[in-house]
C-alpha cells in the first residue's frame, strides 16, 4: 500500500480509513458504546453502555480520554525509537498528501486549536522534517514537509502499522472498523452551546 493513497485524507489518517461494509449512523455508535463499555471502565462510574445505578452520571468525555489515552501510549510506544508521537504522525502524513498548507487549514484538518498545533510542529521542525514559512500576510504561516520528512515517515510506516495490528488483535477487526466509523462521525459532530440550568441562588 502506498503511503499517499493510505493517507489521501486526513480523516483517514486518523481513523485508519475506510473499511467496506462497515455500519454507519447509530448502530455503529450502539455496537461500538457496547463494546468500548465492556474494555473501558474504572473510577469514573460505570463503562459506556453501562446499565447499574451509575450509568447517568458516567462522563462521555473522561470515557473516551481515558481510552484515548490508553490507544495513544499503545502508538507512541512503536513511534518512539523514530523519534515521534502519534500527535505528531498524522501531521506528517497529512503534509505528504496534501502538500504545504496554512497552519489554520492544518490545524482544522487536526481538530486541533493553532496553539496545539503549533506544539506539535516545532519538535518537527527542529528536526528539519517540515519547514514553517511566511504566508501572504505576516500572521499566516505555510507549513512544508520536507525530504527529511518523507523519509522519516517512510520509515516510521512499519511501526505505525505494527501498533495498528496490536490494537486490531486485541480489540478486534470488525470492532476497530466500526469504532473509527464512530470516532469519525464524532469529530464532525457540532455540539452548539450545552444548555445550561438556571445558577442556584445562594
Amino acid at each position: 500500500m502506498s503511503l499517499i493513497r493510505h493517507a489521501a485524507s486526513p480523516e483517514e489518517t486518523l481513523t485508519g480509513g475506510p473499511k467496506k461494509g462497515s455500519p454507519a449512523g447509530s448502530s455503529v455508535g450502539s455496537s461500538v458504546g457496547s463494546r468500548v463499555g465492556s474494555r473501558v471502565g474504572g473510577p469514573l462510574g460505570n463503562p459506556v453502555g453501562g446499565s447499574g445505578a451509575n450509568s447517568e452520571t458516567t462522563c462521555n468525555c473522561a470515557v473516551i480520554r481515558q481510552a484515548a489515552r490508553r490507544v495513544t501510549r499503545l502508538y507512541d510506544q512503536a513511534l518512539a525509537p523514530w523519534d515521534l508521537r502519534i500527535t505528531q504522525y498524522p501531521i506528517l502524513v497529512s503534509l505528504a498528501a496534501g502538500g504545504p498548507v496554512t497552519m489554520n487549514v492544518l490545524a482544522d484538518r487536526m481538530v486541533m486549536d493553532r496553539a496545539t498545533l503549533g506544539h506539535n510542529l516545532r519538535p518537527l521542525e527542529a528536526q528539519g522534517l517540515l519547514t514553517l514559512t511566511a504566508g501572504k500576510d505576516r500572521r499566516s504561516r505555510i507549513v512544508t514537509l520536507t525530504e527529511v520528512g518523507r523519509r522519516k515517515l517512510r520509515d516510521a510506516r512499519p511501526a505505525w502499522d505494527a501498533a495498528q495490528r496490536a490494537f486490531e488483535t486485541a480489540f478486534g477487526p470488525t470492532e476497530s472498523a466500526e469504532l473509527r466509523a464512530a470516532m469519525a462521525r464524532l469529530a464532525r459532530l457540532d455540539f452548539g452551546k450545552p444548555e445550561l440550568a438556571a445558577r442556584p441562588e445562594a
